[in-house]
């Protein structure tokens, strides 16, 4: 998970204990600006986006490599806020300050982009958190109160979600996960919950509000587990199938 606040990413087991963590504030390599945007790769390597790149490690944390810096070209960004990586490899980064998706092969060669500011099929009001699997690309568009789900080109497929209290809808969606199965999990942040839906957005269940304050990231284990990261209380919420 990363710590923006400290600058840096932590590795913590199932039960909570603190397994590894690295970073510190700064610009050179394997240093973080404020980083939100984490995932793992199938190999086990971990990227991290920050303010203006994406960083690749090890799994232990060891820099491998790192790209991009602040701008608005191909492979720059204002603020690398989702990562997700494909089965081959293939990393999908949600750019937020430039309203796109940008993505690079496992070494940070550019590949495509889409989106733009907007709040069209295809275009964004802040994208947030990402996810890929075998129903597409799944983009948190945060500003736009919805989930938007494109191919791997780009190309919109659908989209769910609107202003609201009701199921399905959102206020402040942020972070988005996939289980093995392929139902996603979108963290709602103001309305204290996690949604889960179906892969083409059908309305599954939820939890919270309640125990939950202000759930900001989602991430879902192999076994089914879905841990929250609380920031209202500030803890890491595990909810496990029934």
């Amino acid at each position: 998970m990363t710590d923006a606040a400290a600058h840096r990413v932590l590795m913590l087991d199932p039960r909570g204990r603190l397994l590894a963590e690295w970073g510190g504030e700064g610009a050179a390599s394997g240093r973080f600006q404020r980083p939100r945007g984490i995932a793992v790769a199938p190999s086990g390597n971990v990227f991290v986006g920050d303010a203006a790149r994406v960083q690749r490690f090890s799994a232990d944390g060891e820099f491998v490599l790192g790209w991009g810096q602040r701008g608005s070209g191909a492979g720059e960004f204002r603020s690398a806020v989702g990562i997700a990586v494909d089965s081959d490899g293939t990393v999908y980064v949600a750019d937020e300050g430039n309203s796109r998706v940008q993505v690079f092969d496992s070494r940070g060669k550019f590949l495509r982009a889409w989106g733009g500011p907007g709040r069209g099929p295809d275009e964004f009001r802040t994208p947030g958190g990402i996810a890929v699997g075998a129903g597409g690309v799944y983009v948190v568009d945060i500003g736009n109160e919805r989930v938007q789900r494109f191919d791997r080109e780009g190309r919109p497929l659908d989209s769910w979600g609107e202003t609201g209290i009701a199921a399905g809808q959102f206020q402040t969606p942020s972070r988005i996960a996939l289980d093995d199965v392929g139902n996603v999990y979108v963290s709602d942040l103001h309305n204290a919950r996690v949604q889960c839906f179906s892969a083409s957005g059908e309305f599954l269940g939820r939890v919270g509000p309640g125990p939950l304050a202000a759930p900001r990231s989602v991430a879902v284990g192999a076994d089914g587990a879905a841990f929250v990261a609380d920031s209202g209380n500030r803890v890491i919420r595990i909810f496990r199938p029934s």
